[in-house]
């Protein structure tokens, strides 16, 4: 059993991970002379007074995670994204798995989820072999 105890993420408002120092130069600059910060899309601009606020997208959580429900839910999941990505490609037609339409890429990528780490099929047989049976 594995447990997880007080876990959270924060985000603090009106920051941004930027990938280049120039960028933080730019937005440095441009809070100096009041102007709005160039590297933030418009779209996303935030209300200045929020500005530094601190955002808990989790807070306090915990958990724990028993022998057999990380196969399980792997076996649901592969079983979830097979039939997702055979309905997408169904509604389509053959055209969908030609390389021009996104329903083929994403069918593929669904398919190498599913057997990363063994697919559903070899989950649900692991799941089958820890129960007893009694008649």
């Amino acid at each position: 059993m594995v447990q997880v105890q007080g876990v959270g993420k924060r985000y603090r408002l009106g920051t941004l991970n930027r990938q280049q120092f120039t960028d933080d130069v730019k937005a440095w600059t441009a809070k100096l002379l009041g102007r709005p910060d160039p590297t933030v899309p418009l779209d996303m601009a935030i209300d200045p007074q929020r500005i530094g606020e601190d955002f808990w997208a989790l807070r306090d959580v915990s958990f724990e995670v028993r022998k057999g429900e990380v196969a399980a839910s792997k076996a649901h999941i592969g079983f979830a994204a097979r039939w997702l990505g055979a309905n997408a490609v169904q509604l389509h037609g053959g055209i969908g798995m030609t390389e021009e339409y996104v329903v083929g890429h994403c069918f593929k990528s669904l398919t190498v989820a599913d057997a990363l780490f063994g697919n559903a099929d070899a989950h649900l047989a692991r799941i089958a072999g820890t129960l007893h049976v009694s008649n």
